[in-house]
């Protein structure tokens, strides 16, 4: 006899691993994990002209997720449950942005719960990327940037000894001189980057068009907070750039452009993995 558990849900039924959905599956589930909202970096929005659309688009994505055994009995998968009340509720999330070609990627990292609801929630990591049409939604082994990693894909890194400078003067730099690298150039000399690294890295940036910003946010005490330390990869025509940040003791925010070699790139995002979780607002 299979044990049935507490939501009605076979107790013994196997993860579903990677779970794709789409963004009226989402709805359903969230509904049935009781959880009202995702993070923003994943921009699930409800996207019918009508509510009786709505309402016919939902159900037949219930009907969906019952003939692919997601749901039973009007109740989601324990595994899916788990998930998503770790993606409504984290100790800590890694928002992930990628613009490219006047189109954006994203994908979040979210670990623990502050509202732990079954099973292991309060120990999960979850990934989520969002797909055409839907979103994918995994488990990740804690500690893990194999899922940011792969969304960024292999690039050739850049032949750069590293600069830093004030994250201020490089903010301006790079948004007064976008699209002309002779003016970027300049404009990074004059914020203090050396001659050599500034011919070397201004074309490159000025004219760069596709980055990804990547951001972690802290969760406790009802209150969400960003994380110090965001990085930022960029994709230019001299190779993959990774862009880290630190605070000096007078409160200046610095930004290191160092580059992107797959180690590094796996270090700057250890970091921030590790930052998340020894800052939490809760502790």
């Amino acid at each position: 006899m299979i044990a049935i558990d507490t939501l009605g849900v076979l107790a013994g039924s196997a993860s579903p691993g990677p779970v794709p959905v789409s963004d009226d599956e989402l709805h359903v589930l969230l509904g049935m994990a009781a959880v009202p909202e995702v993070p923003v970096v994943l921009m699930h929005r409800h996207h019918h002209d009508s509510d009786t659309e709505r309402q016919v688009a939902l159900t037949r994505a219930a009907d969906g997720l019952a003939a692919r055994g997601l749901v039973r009995a009007g109740v989601a998968h324990p595994v899916i449950v788990d998930r998503l009340r770790t993606l409504g509720r984290p100790a800590w999330e890694i928002a992930v942005r990628r613009l490219h070609d006047g189109a954006v990627d994203r994908l979040c990292l979210a670990h623990g719960s502050a509202e732990a609801g079954v099973s292991d929630a309060g120990s999960r990591t979850v990934t989520v990327r969002a797909v055409p049409g839907g979103f994918v939604l995994d488990d990740v082994d804690a500690g893990s940037v194999s899922p940011i990693v792969q969304m960024l894909g292999p690039a050739e890194p850049a032949r750069t000894t590293g600069v830093s400078l004030p994250t201020a003067r490089l903010s301006a730099a790079l948004n007064e001189g976008a699209g002309d690298g002779a003016r970027t150039t300049r404009l990074l000399a004059e914020a203090g980057v050396p001659a050599a690294e500034a011919a070397a890295l201004g074309p490159a940036l000025g004219r760069c068009s596709t980055f990804a910003e990547i951001v972690g946010f802290r969760y406790g005490d009802g209150s969400t907070a960003p994380a110090g330390g965001p990085v930022t990869v960029f994709e230019t025509t001299a190779g993959r750039v990774v862009g880290t940040s630190s605070v000096a003791p007078d409160g200046t925010a610095w930004t290191t452009l160092s580059s992107g070699t797959g180690g590094f790139l796996r270090q700057a995002l250890g970091d921030l993995v590790a930052r998340l979780g020894r800052d939490r607002p809760d502790r």
